[in-house]
């Protein structure tokens, strides 16, 4: 069977496993607790916040303005929190991250290796914190650039509505500029919180099918 055969034939077996439901519904809209913050240099926040009946996408581009020189530390992190319906009733859920972009360091610059990650999780306050609820994407900068395309979701857990519940997202990126004139540091997204009764939603997977396609055309290109 040729690469691209395997490709769809995989592709096909996971959408036909996800089947998402409308279980992460309003009464609120998602919204920054924390918005992009970082160490390195100012920030420009161009991100927008998009709510769906499953999830919710956070949008665009942060824009680090870093000085010249040997700087480090945390280079962008943010929280967006947003509302469960606290009628829903209890089950068997789980949560997915998805991310896709890119980081993009100052041209001309040195640049160490660094780590990160995005997570999504259920949780409330004070007494239930994310546990298993977790879905982690790690990040890693090799030379301080990165493309990403990633879907992971979490263990199972059971979640009881009731109270003040919410599906929570944190970004948390590291960056490392080891010399350089700096400048603007761009770091690219969409990332996607889903809360759902199956592990990878239905909308992240034809997301993935539209990475494949996009694969397919790039490997043919490649192939003529």
């Amino acid at each position: 069977m040729s690469r691209h055969c395997v490709w769809l034939v995989a592709l096909a077996a996971l959408a036909g496993s996800a089947h998402a439901q409308f279980l992460a519904g309003p009464p609120g809209d998602a919204f920054f607790v924390f918005p992009p913050t970082s160490s390195m240099g100012t920030v420009t926040n161009n991100l927008t916040i998009t709510n769906f009946v499953t999830h919710f996408t956070v949008s665009g581009q942060v824009i680090v303005n870093v000085p010249p020189g040997a700087v480090s530390g945390p280079l962008v992190d943010w929280t967006i929190r947003r509302a469960l319906d606290p009628f829903w009733g209890s089950g068997t859920l789980y949560t997915a991250t998805q991310l896709i972009g890119f980081s993009q360091p100052p041209t001309g610059g040195t640049y160490g290796n660094t780590t990160g990650a995005v997570q999504t999780y259920a949780t409330s306050y004070p007494t239930f914190g994310p546990g298993g609820s977790i879905s982690i994407v790690p990040m890693a900068l090799t030379n301080g650039a990165a493309t990403w395309g990633v879907i992971n979701a979490s263990f199972a857990f059971v979640y009881t509505s009731g109270g003040t519940n919410w599906v929570e997202q944190r970004f948390s990126l590291n960056g490392d500029q080891i010399g350089g004139a700096g400048g603007n540091w761009v770091i690219d997204v969409p990332v996607d919180s889903y809360l759902s009764t199956s592990p990878i939603p239905e909308p992240a997977v034809w997301m993935l099918f539209g990475l494949g396609g996009l694969g397919l055309v790039g490997w043919h290109k490649r192939r003529a």
